[in-house]
């Protein structure tokens, strides 16, 4: 989660319009063995993380993991 959260290049901060997400953080990038992950963080009052999902990445983030690591909005 360290390794993935350190590298992502463009975290993305909006995952749904239609939950209260606001504060969460979703960090899309390959572990160290290029296993692709999807790390879900909530930043904290003091500039922190906390980490509330991770697991290998989903369908539904495929294109935005691409996107990530070509480095594009």
């Amino acid at each position: 989660m360290r390794y993935v959260i350190g590298h992502c290049r463009d975290p993305l901060y909006a995952l749904h319009e239609d939950q209260n997400d606001a504060g969460r953080v979703l960090f899309l990038g390959p572990d160290p063995e290029g296993v692709p992950l999807e790390i879900v963080a909530i930043e904290t009052d003091d500039g922190g993380l906390v980490v509330i999902h991770a697991m290998r990445l989903r369908r539904r983030y495929r294109e935005d993991y691409r996107r990530v690591l070509r480095g594009q909005p």
